[in-house]
């Protein structure tokens, strides 16, 4: 059986601060990832609505924004949008992220 010195005090005290560190930073992270979230759920109500008026030029905005589930967008379309226009938006929503193009706040 092999005996291992007793920790010193110092070496305690640096591992309660590394645990401390860690606990931190995985708090830290876990900040992070709940507002990159939240960013990339604004961020895509923004591309929503850019393939929409692309689509319908017509359509008018009104508010678009995330919340705790997801996004919405608020539309005020020249008609009313049907179900076989979904795959038409999500078609022209890839081919706007395809482009690109910078985000600007």
């Amino acid at each position: 059986m092999q005996h291992f010195p007793s920790p010193t005090k110092s070496a305690i005290m640096a591992q309660y601060y590394y645990l401390y560190q860690a606990r931190e930073r995985a708090s830290m992270s876990a900040n992070a990832a709940v507002n990159d979230l939240k960013t990339l759920r604004h961020s895509t109500a923004h591309l929503l609505a850019q393939a929409v008026l692309e689509l319908f030029p017509d359509t008018k905005l009104t508010i678009g924004p995330a919340t705790e589930e997801g996004f919405f967008y608020d539309f005020l379309p020249a008609r009313n949008f049907r179900d076989e226009d979904l795959p038409a938006i999500t078609a022209r929503m890839q081919e706007i992220v395809q482009r690109n193009l910078p985000i600007q706040h």
